[in-house]
């Protein structure tokens, strides 16, 4: 979501069309195969692109493994699966893959001539004037969280790695007053624009006609949250999940009321979903806020 949150100024700009096959903006291309994906199908998963399980290149898997390689920029961590084919005729099949995201980020640094982190610190860190967030592995900060597994009843610190190999896909750090400011930022025309915004929070359709199975937009699922109801109607929800080497992510957003809520933990332990459900409780809380505070758009 983040990821997609930079792509969406750059098609604001009209610097990458959405439709446009991604050898128009990243020659050479590292797999023959790729040249007929489009950004569009990448940032849905549409495009057919393997994912960690059914990668079949084989020193690249290896290194997604033991994740102690440095790469400089999203480009260079091609090498992780550039020499798999694809899993299906693009635009045919919903495949949820990371790689596809760092593909997509390759194609923003090819546009932009600028490496993963400092584009997005271009287009979306420095405008919104969000200080935390960065790639993994730019800035090491003896701030940072200690991440922790819990197996067999204790709790134990994370080995350390490396994610700059999928800077795209999960190799950001945060805290989630930040991630909910890039958040509320999806609310505000004047940084991405209304029908791109509309674009974006669009569920794609396959070949066939079909939505996806996951209601799966542009870098962001949308569906209705039946335990939540407003006006008697199951709330519209914008929202992205992630998990990772120690931790968990959950971003909702809920543009009824112009609301943004993010909610990390570091660590990994029991359910995403347990750890998901917690959102709710805090949605629930803002929205009597603005209730008995008069406010009716979110705002606050």
């Amino acid at each position: 979501a983040i990821t997609a949150t930079a792509l969406a100024r750059l098609v604001d700009a009209e610097r990458i069309a959405l439709d446009s096959g991604i050898a128009r903006h990243l020659s050479p291309l590292p797999n023959a195969d790729w040249a007929v994906l489009t950004p569009r199908q990448l940032a849905s998963h549409t495009a057919g692109i393997v994912d960690y399980a059914t990668n079949r290149d084989l020193p690249g898997l290896w290194r997604s493994v033991r994740e102690t390689r440095r790469y400089e920029s999203a480009t260079a961590a091609l090498d992780i699966f550039d020499g798999s084919g694809l899993r299906s005729r693009p635009g045919t099949r919903f495949l949820y893959s990371s790689f596809d995201v760092n593909l997509l980020g390759a194609v923003m640094e090819a546009v932009t001539g600028t490496a993963y982190p400092q584009l997005m610190d271009a287009l979306v860190f420095r405008p919104l004037a969000v200080r935390s967030i960065h790639a993994q592995g730019v800035t090491d900060s003896s701030a940072h969280a200690v991440f922790y597994d819990l197996r067999d009843g204790r709790w134990r610190p994370w080995r350390r790695v490396d994610h700059t190999y999928k800077w795209p896909s999960g190799g950001l750090v945060a805290t989630p007053s930040d991630v909910a400011r890039i958040g509320g930022a999806w609310f505000d025309t004047t940084f991405i624009r209304a029908a791109t915004r509309a674009t974006f929070w669009t569920p794609q359709r396959l070949a066939d006609g079909r939505i996806n199975e996951q209601s799966y937009a542009l870098g962001w699922r949308v569906s209705r949250q039946p335990r939540l109801v407003i006006d008697g109607c199951p709330v519209l929800q914008v929202h992205h999940g992630g998990v990772s080497k120690g931790s968990f992510s959950w971003f909702v957003l809920y543009p009824q009321r112009r609301i943004a809520v993010s909610l990390m933990m570091n660590g990994r332990a029991h359910t995403f979903g347990a750890f998901a459900g917690e959102e709710l409780a805090i949605t629930r809380l803002v929205l009597r806020a603005t209730t008995i505070g008069g406010g009716d758009d979110g705002r606050r």
